[in-house]
């Protein structure tokens, strides 16, 4: 809804006229005022009616955060295990985790259905 706003504002503009139109919006007093009305809305919709959705939000987000903050390791993993299968060097007595062996045993089925 807000990109429909900001499009339908901007519309009728000349490609000059633009700048000159986003420039204000980029200010330090508007960007305080539009997240401050954005709080505004949100505990008008949520917070005032005894809503549930806030501790979905908050259970949801943090799960999503977790998940990105986890994300280059987990990638850094796989690759290193990649590494080492397409070596051949895979040992199956040093596997220390659950995880690593479903990793192992994934790689290891890719490359008996490649084989």
């Amino acid at each position: 809804m807000a990109m429909r706003n900001f499009y339908n504002e901007i519309r009728g503009l000349k490609v000059k006229e633009v700048p000159a139109h986003l420039k204000p919006m980029f200010t330090l007093d508007y960007v305080k005022n539009s997240i401050k009305r954005g709080l505004d809305n949100y505990h008008a919709k949520y917070i005032m009616t005894d809503s549930i959705d806030p501790l979905y939000h908050v259970c949801f987000g943090g799960m999503i955060f977790s998940y990105l903050v986890a994300l280059p390791e987990e990638r850094r993993h796989l690759q290193h295990a990649k590494e080492h299968a397409a070596a051949g060097d895979l040992d199956f007595d040093k596997i220390e985790t659950i995880p690593d062996a479903f990793c192992v045993a994934w790689i290891a089925d890719i490359r008996t259905k490649d084989a």
